[in-house]
């Protein structure tokens, strides 16, 4: 990320940077090892929403995921990154809802997603 999109990003309504590319591509290998049952058209909303993050647009990528759950209610990489979403949001309520609903679909990320919760502030 250029310094003047970081500088912007970090500027938009105080929230942190947006998602570095290090941190950006192992979701996108975590959408892609679901595999079975995700449709093209999900791992395209999927794509967007995060490349809506690595823009800082956290509201954009909300509305995003939260399309792509109604869809898709099982969708766990949705999940997790919704999650996430709403902390870099600052929505750490938000956040935990979502983790209960992801508890619910897979424990393990359930718990990588619990554990960010816990560290954020």
């Amino acid at each position: 990320m250029s310094s003047a999109a970081k500088a912007a990003a970090s500027g938009y309504r105080g929230l942190q940077p947006a998602y570095s590319n290090n941190e950006v591509a192992p979701l996108l290998c975590e959408d892609s090892r679901e595999g079975n049952g995700i449709s093209h058209y999900m791992r395209a909303m999927y794509g967007g929403a995060v490349a809506t993050l690595q823009r800082a647009m956290y509201g954009g990528a909300v509305a995003t995921l939260q399309r792509a759950i109604r869809v898709k209610p099982d969708y766990v990489a949705a999940h997790w990154l919704l999650g996430m979403s709403w902390l870099r949001l600052g929505e750490k309520e938000k956040a935990l809802r979502v983790y209960k609903d992801l508890l619910k679909l897979d424990k393990k990320q359930a718990d990588d997603l619990h554990e960010e919760i816990s560290k954020s502030k």
